[in-house]
């Protein structure tokens, strides 16, 4: 069963240019071990409206974020207020975590290289919410923003397996 699950979500994802086979294969579902730099094949642009750095810090009060990474990179660090919904968890985790299905929500990742944030929208999107946006630089971004974080070690959000060049 969760070998056909795996295998569902790594055809999703390449149906959707989110990653690549390869990439997915080298850095899971969530990107998390990209070095900054790195690259997660597949979607270069989204299609989802993009939020830059200074809109979102003036609107963190009014919008719900949404955290793409995965458990263990989200208890580490993440924009304080977050939830977490990694890939492929939309349609079981949102119903609960994002009741209303036309508020503002920006979902992030770790930075302009991952796209998972790109496969969460697009789930959220397909599950009927309305007004998804990206914050494509993601964490990294937001630590060196200065927005307020929460976590074990919230201002250090590089995964701790960096991919070796």
């Amino acid at each position: 069963m969760k070998k056909t699950f795996a295998l569902q979500l790594i055809l999703a994802l390449v149906a959707t240019g989110t990653c690549s086979f390869a990439s997915y294969a080298k850095h899971g579902s969530d990107c998390s071990e990209l070095k900054s730099g790195a690259s997660c094949d597949g979607a270069k642009t989204s299609s989802l409206p993009l939020i830059k750095r200074d809109d979102l810090k003036s609107d963190l009060g009014n919008v719900k974020l949404v955290d793409a990474l995965d458990s263990k990179l989200f208890a580490r660090s993440h924009v304080a207020g977050s939830v977490k919904i990694p890939m492929g968890s939309a349609a079981k985790l949102a119903p609960d975590l994002l009741t209303d299905k036309n508020a503002k929500i920006v979902v992030y990742c770790m930075n302009t290289q991952c796209h998972a944030s790109d496969a969460v929208g697009k789930e959220l999107k397909g599950l009927g919410y309305k007004n998804v946006s990206i914050y494509r630089e993601g964490l990294q971004d937001a630590v060196a923003a200065n927005f307020p974080l929460e976590g074990t070690d919230p201002k250090e959000p590089i995964p701790l397996k960096e991919a070796s060049k």
